[in-house]
């Protein structure tokens, strides 16, 4: 730092008490809509800070405006007779005046720093010679160096290790979840009822708009809406490595709290039992046989022999390996959407009801199947796109590979291929009639496995010395006559009439994840305007896994809702809003020290929450984690957007990072 100056550090004076005011606020607005309240200091000082934090940004704008912008005046006057208002119990402890005064005078100071801040941020150049991208940024920086110590703090109240007593701060976060989410039921239960319904209404809003725009609408110029975010390759492997270390943590927290098992660890617990008794055609005896075989190799090369006395110590590994393997292959997937959406779909698949169910009730073979359909779609669009027999043949005994790992998996599979192939009709894909073939016959090819099963399951039967055991794909055809007959939208009319069913999936546990669905429906509205084939295979399956949840029985809902791909559409939608910030255009540029400020500034933010779960030290720590954000902005002046969009991305896996262990609790 050759030289600091006034001006220089202008920007950092007014936002980092702007930042501070509004997380208070939102703190405040939390617990005054019934949710548990979040104390820092103690209700008084809370309150204290909250005020003078408002007060003194109406202060630094005062001090930089001066007669420049005249409505900095008029606002930071109305800001300040507002703090001054919220003080008097504490500036005049003898006088008490009503309640209402001192909460008009809260109002009238957080409308006055809100506007005050919008409008800093618009006339940045005008007010902190700086632009209005920087402004932005510096704000977001600030206001994340409070919310993410708050967040690794609550993250290490969840932990099942010992901390020091201490009274403040205070924060219910399970309960502060649930109590959320009840409210936001009604908006969770709407996005969530547009998402699923997407296919079927957004077709025709898109005709009309498209319809009135050539009746002479002035057509603005078309953007991808996405951006990438930076061409730095180490950026993404930082998250990606940070989604694996999440689906790692989240997958093992029962594991570390020594819980049982899933509900249907029981059944590979029995079935591995029996295959080291009686061999391994037990396992041709389960409707799953290739699942049972793929997990008696493991355990035969790992060394976790099944003792009989405990459950074997592979399934307490299980859920870990293929969480880490589901983040990882979701990133493979996903890249030829954009890497950067493929990198926040990692984070985002690696907290997700993916990992929370398949945890808490061991679905691990659904889990296993989601991991071997990316990859059979990967393959199946490869086959189409280059015709190559060698990718056919693969395609195939990979489909038939899947129908032996979860049959389930596999219907839905071939369902999306299926809707794929009409997609492509629909929209004139095929130029012409034999590439319109080839993929018709792929889509047949890859049904053959099923006949086969059928034609083994009833000449061969079950197994007479296994009793416990039937060959349960002779009981399919049963499974989707049901299906079929059972089928009708009234189930999802019903659904949404029942306050209870509606409640347990979207206002607790698993699929309670309104952030996501916000998120997956602005990602859904942008893929169904891209036109590629890895693009139509995604909507394809957004559309199989929506007819599922459209039709299916209350009881069997889960299991299309656990087929949703909520975690690339919301990556998708991420970056899409990311995109129409409409960053500098050197917000992609790379700088050498850009690294290290990250590392500076995620070092900062962690400290402070990992100090006041683990050790004695006041609360008031949290104050000193802007520092490095000053620190930072400083030395480098970046213009770009990468390392805050970093931070922002640290912060919303740690949210659900937060939420995901509050199910277990």
């Amino acid at each position: 730092m050759e030289k600091v100056t006034w001006r220089a550090l202008s920007p950092s004076a007014f936002f980092l008490p702007v930042s501070l005011n509004m997380f208070l606020s939102i703190s405040l607005l939390a617990q005054s809509l019934g949710l548990a309240p979040l104390v820092l200091l103690s209700p008084d000082l809370d309150w204290l800070v909250w005020v003078v934090s408002g007060g003194a940004s109406a202060l630094v704008c005062l001090v930089v405006g001066r007669s420049k912008v005249r409505w900095m005046l008029h606002l930071s006057v109305l800001a300040s007779l507002g703090s001054v208002l919220g003080l008097l119990p504490m500036i005049f402890p003898g006088f008490r005046p009503p309640v209402t005064v001192s909460w008009l005078g809260g109002a009238l100071m957080f409308s006055a720093v809100a506007i005050l801040t919008a409008k800093c941020i618009k006339d940045a150049r005008d007010v902190f010679s700086i632009s209005r991208v920087v402004a932005a940024r510096l704000a977001l920086r600030f206001f994340l160096a409070h919310v993410v110590p708050l967040q690794v703090w609550t993250i290490a109240t969840l932990l099942p290790v010992l901390r020091p007593q201490r009274v403040y701060p205070q924060f219910e976060a399970c309960s502060s979840f649930l109590k959320l989410f009840e409210v936001l039921l009604p908006i969770t239960a709407f996005i969530f009822g547009l998402l699923v319904t997407l296919w079927l209404w957004f077709p025709p809003v898109a005709r009309m708009t498209t319809a009135l725009k050539r009746r002479g609408v002035p057509r603005r110029s078309q953007t991808s809406g996405a951006i990438e975010l930076e061409k730095f390759r180490t950026r993404r492997i930082l998250l990606i490595g940070l989604s694996v270390l999440a689906a790692a943590f989240v997958s093992s927290y029962q594991w570390v709290h020594r819980h049982r098992l899933g509900v249907d660890a029981s059944y590979y617990d029995y079935a591995l039992y029996r295959m080291n008794v009686d061999g391994i055609q037990v396992a041709f005896s389960t409707d799953r046989p290739l699942t049972l075989l793929v997990f008696y190799v493991a355990e035969k090369i790992l060394g976790l022999q099944y003792s009989g006395a405990e459950p074997s110590h592979l399934l307490r590994f299980l859920p870990v390996a293929l969480a880490m393997i589901l983040a990882v292959v979701t990133y493979f997937f996903t890249r030829p959407v954009g890497e950067d959406t493929a990198a926040l779909a990692a984070a985002f698949v690696a907290v997700s009801p993916h990992v929370t169910v398949g945890v808490e009730y061991f679905i691990v073979a659904n889990w296993l199947g989601i991991v071997l359909m990316m990859l059979f779609l990967y393959l199946f669009s490869r086959s189409v796109t280059q015709r190559s027999k060698s990718l056919v043949f693969l395609t195939i005994a990979l489909s038939g590979f899947i129908l032996g790992v979860h049959y389930f998996t596999w219907f839905l599979m071939v369902a999306v291929v299926v809707i794929y192939l009409l997609l492509a009709l629909v929209e004139k894909r095929f130029s012409r009639r034999g590439e319109m073939a080839f993929c018709a016959l792929l889509v047949l090819g890859c049904t053959v496995p099923l006949v086969l099963a059928f034609i083994l399951a009833y000449q061969g039967g079950g197994l007479p010395h296994v009793p416990r055991f039937t060959f349960e794909y002779a009981n399919v055809n049963d499974m989707l006559r049901q299906f079929l007959t059972l089928a009708t939208p009234s189930n999802f009319v019903s659904l949404f009439l029942s306050q209870d069913r509606i409640f347990n999936y979207f206002g607790r546990n698993h699929y309670a994840t309104p952030l996501l669905y916000v998120l997956a429906l602005a990602g859904s509205l942008k893929l169904w305007r891209m036109r590629e084939d890895r693009e139509r295979l995604l909507r394809s399956w957004l559309i199989a896994s929506s007819l599922g949840v459209l039709l299916v029985q209350y009881d069997e809902l889960w299991r299309f809702l656990y087929m949703l791909p909520l975690e690339i559409l919301a990556a998708l939608g991420l970056t899409t809003f990311l995109g129409y910030l409409k960053p500098h255009e050197n917000s992609t540029a790379v700088e050498k020290n850009d690294l290290r400020s990250i590392g500076l500034l995620v070092t900062g933010f962690f400290t402070p929450g990992l100090l006041l779960a683990f050790s004695p030290l006041p609360s008031s720590l949290l104050f000193l984690s802007p520092i490095p954000v000053i620190l930072v902005e400083l030395r480098s002046q970046q213009k770009g957007w990468g390392g805050t969009i970093f931070l922002l991305t640290v912060s919303l896996i740690l949210e659900q990072v937060a939420r995901a262990l509050c199910v277990f609790v």
